[in-house]
């Protein structure tokens, strides 16, 4: 009887089971039925969710709405269908992070919007970051209360030196954040039990402090680059020794992370990890507060309370969908794909808490990063290699194009400014020898290259559509060459064309361009004019330089000795702010940026973002930054202004550095050093660093040391 009173007094069972009062055999059967008792952080019950939270008087207590009000209960039953499930909240011990309060405040609950700019608030008070970080990372915490409802996630980490604010970043966001687990040191067993098995909830976030050995522990690697996906699990088997069971247990993955170290995890195995994450580099700050006292947890308590009250309210309420396209430069990116799984979660958040603009804004800043660690990879530079061993034969009617397996393998040696020393490249943007069979299994594994052996000499053959789409990939061919269309309508077919464009120009060279009049204007259709890019019903439009290339040929002699090009892109030329412009105009405005002077080369002033509207004047892409020199209109990248600019002056102030730093070994330390010295001599630094690197002066100076030494 004591036990029928309990259950009618608690409102915890579906409306049907609380009649046994009135049904004799209902209550036998209730009765009959086994109690299990468990404990748990959160617990979903006919599509309403339960919290473990302190009440006013400092007891455990299950929170919840109700469609109508918050309300607080002492536990929960539940009938299965053959036991009944008794749920307590989960005891602090097993709380590794501060516990929520059950507020009373709730009853009047603030906008998510508003929650958001308190979040906002409280990270900008202890981090000096950039905009975009803090924007994101207010973005992720808010984001960790809603995880159920997005099926994938990107996850952070935060790379600096000592006194950083690298840690103290990561620990406002664990303060904040949906049962922040903020630890080091942890194993993969740890964030296992941590996770649990529970398939309807995603019991917390995961912060990692010195986690720089994350790729070498196989374990925890595994766990992170299948835990950005919902559903994911993990299967383990559990040994009962005592009784000689074995049971299978399967973990949950699924959750946010982030981490910091003063080393980006590098490996064999790191690739496909980092992948994951968006890079925050920080560097030594003044925040407004340094340090996180007791008022500020009494604060990030409030506020992740007011955070747990909108989780429980929206509940049952779906992330509105949204436009996946973001402006990034001059260019309009469509978020599929990998990008898509990054973003998608923190674009839906952004929306339902009517913040889209700055999100896509700050997006649109990591999407730039994730380009150019793309064009970096390993794998971008093999595809700039045998993109310099085809780009002659590109237009050629044949499926499958074929290349010496030595000249690809020597010209990645030289896109990786490396040297080839007993069949390895040794290149200082890596940590590792680059062997001839690593260059072999990736052309096999992400090339699909096929090898053949024709007298004597080592081929690789690619399929053409294949190898276009990876060039596409990898940021080397434009969307709208013509020969892209051809070989790859399926992947192109969106880009058509009202009028045939120039020919790509050939390497050395040999053609510039087909036209039936020797000595047409350079190549250029007969009208002299250049043709954008057209809508599919043939009518005219705007050209749009985000996704059209506007080419201007001039004489191969003239052009090698004006610049030097990157060895990724054709030797022509690509203009942003025009459509119709002769051959004399063109040559007179490149004379005009390739002969600065010293005092011009000083007086150039500095353009944060690219401009829309914007692309280099020469390789024709958006940069990050963009230089405009006093009396020209076109912007051109800083890459390129350095390439255009005789070096010997700057390369002889280097050396003079070198000298003055006393600098005899080359090792990154002190090539960090050098780096930072250069930064306060030149605006360009790490162009020129990049292009000291290439010139080979590190090399110079690492052999006058060895010799000293031997």
């Amino acid at each position: 009887m004591r036990r029928k009173m309990r259950m009618s007094q608690n409102n915890l069972f579906a409306e049907e089971n609380l009649n046994f009062s009135k049904d004799g055999s209902r209550a036998e059967e209730l009765n009959r039925k086994k109690i299990r008792r468990t404990v748990k952080h959160a617990f979903e019950y006919v599509n309403q969710l339960y919290e473990t939270v302190l009440d006013e008087r400092g007891n455990l207590c299950f929170a919840t709405f109700d469609g109508l009000d918050f309300k607080k209960l002492p536990f929960l039953r539940v009938e299965r269908d053959d036991f009944i499930e008794e749920v307590a909240p989960a005891p602090l011990s097993n709380q590794p992070y501060r516990p929520y309060v059950f507020s009373n405040g709730w009853r009047s609950l603030k906008t998510v919007r508003d929650v958001y700019e308190e979040v906002k608030s409280f990270i900008k008070q202890h981090v000096d970051a950039p905009e975009e970080y803090i924007t994101i990372a207010s973005l992720d915490v808010v984001l960790t209360y809603f995880q159920e409802k997005i099926n994938t996630t990107h996850y952070l980490y935060l790379v600096g030196d000592n006194e950083s604010g690298k840690s103290q970043f990561l620990f406002s966001m664990a303060l904040l954040s949906y049962r922040g687990f903020y630890a080091c040191d942890v194993s993969a067993p740890n964030l296992f039990e941590f996770l649990g098995t529970d398939d309807n909830i995603v019991v917390g976030s995961i912060f990692e402090d010195e986690a720089e050995n994350l790729a070498d522990d196989g374990d925890r690697r595994r766990l992170y680059k299948t835990g950005y996906k919902r559903g994911a699990k993990v299967p383990r088997i559990l040994l009962n020794k005592e009784r000689g069971m074995r049971i299978q247990r399967f973990y949950n993955a699924f959750s946010f992370k982030a981490s910091c170290g003063e080393e980006i995890p590098h490996g064999r195995y790191s690739k496909g990890l980092m992948e994951r994450f968006l890079i925050l580099r920080m560097v030594e700050g003044y925040p407004e507060k340094d340090t996180i006292d007791d008022s500020d947890l009494r604060e990030a308590d409030r506020i992740k309370s007011e955070l747990l009250a909108l989780r429980l309210f929206y509940w049952a309420t779906p992330l509105p969908e949204v436009d996946y396209t973001v402006q990034v430069g001059a260019e309009k990116v469509v978020l599929k794909g990998r990008l898509k799984e990054l973003f998608e979660g923190v674009l839906r958040i952004a929306k339902f808490l009517d913040v889209e603009d700055e999100a896509k804004k700050a997006i649109a800043f990591f999407i730039r990063e994730k380009f150019q660690e793309r064009e970096a990879s390993l794998e971008g530079l093999i595809a700039k290699a045998v993109y310099e061993a085809v780009k002659d034969r590109l237009e050629t009617p044949s499926e499958t194009l074929e290349a010496e397996f030595e000249e690809i393998f020597q010209n990645l040696a030289d896109v990786s400014d490396g040297t080839i020393e007993a069949d390895k490249i040794i290149s200082n943007n890596f940590n590792f020898p680059i062997t001839k069979q690593l260059v072999g299994r990736r052309l096999s594994d992400v090339f699909q290259a096929e090898t053949k052996t024709v007298e004597k000499k080592r081929l690789r053959v690619f399929k053409k559509d294949v190898l276009l789409r990876l060039l596409r990939k990898y940021h080397i061919l434009k969307l709208d060459s013509d020969f892209q269309e051809k070989c790859d309508s399926t992947v192109f077919q969106q880009n058509r064309l009202t009028e045939k464009p120039i020919s790509a120009v050939v390497r050395g060279g040999e053609e510039y361009g087909k036209t039936e009049k020797k000595g047409d204007a350079g190549g250029l259709p007969k009208d002299g004019k250049i043709y954008s890019k057209m809508s599919r019903n043939n009518s005219s439009t705007t050209p749009d330089i985000s996704k059209s290339v506007y080419r201007f040929q001039v004489d191969s002699e003239r052009d090698r000795k004006i610049l030097p090009l990157h060895s990724f892109q054709n030797e022509s030329r690509h203009f942003s702010k025009t459509s119709n412009i002769s051959k004399d105009e063109a040559i007179s405005k490149e004379e005009q940026i390739l002969k600065p002077s010293k005092e011009g080369l000083k007086n150039a002033e500095v353009v944060g973002d690219a401009l829309e509207g914007y692309v280099c004047v020469f390789c024709g892409r958006s940069a990050d930054k963009l230089v405009k020199i006093k009396g020209v209109q076109e912007a051109v990248c800083l890459t390129c202004l350095l390439n255009a600019y005789p070096l010997d002056g700057l390369i002889q102030q280097a050396k003079n550095l070198f000298e003055q730093m006393k600098i005899v070994d080359t090792g990154l330390a002190e090539k960090i050093s050098f780096l930072e010295r250069l930064r306060e001599v030149t605006p360009f630094a790490d162009e020129l660093y990049k292009l000291l690197l290439k010139k080979g002066l590190f090399i110079e100076v690492r052999e006058k040391w060895v010799k000293s030494v031997y």
